[in-house]
């Protein structure tokens, strides 16, 4: 059981997630869009975690590996039908010389 009330946790997330918008707003390496965005970032991933900023993290990261497993999913089936395509030309050009021979030696 946590020692804090929800109020309080949520007051700290809050403080703790200001602290690191101002310390990285403070780093030159950030252009002020770049620090605008971020404080976009932050409240996007709390929406995403239902207030919660871990759980909407861990909700993105399952969002994504679903993303990777569809394309990959997608890769393998592309490969599947230019698999089949190249194997369907390759039967079709067999079939067109078997019969032009057929009608060679029938001729």
């Amino acid at each position: 059981m946590s020692a804090f009330t929800p109020e309080q946790e949520e007051a700290i997330r809050d403080a703790v997630a200001a602290g690191v918008r101002q310390v990285l707003q403070e780093q030159p390496r950030l252009s002020d869009e770049e620090s605008r965005e971020l404080g976009h970032l932050m409240g996007m991933t709390k929406d995403i975690g239902g207030g919660d900023y871990s759980r909407g993290v861990e909700r993105m990261r399952e969002h994504h590996k679903l993303l990777n497993d569809f394309s990959e999913s997608r890769r393998q089936v592309r490969g599947l039908l230019c698999r089949l395509v190249f194997g369907g030309l390759i039967a079709f050009a067999l079939w067109a010389l078997w019969n032009g021979f057929k009608i060679k030696i029938a001729g």
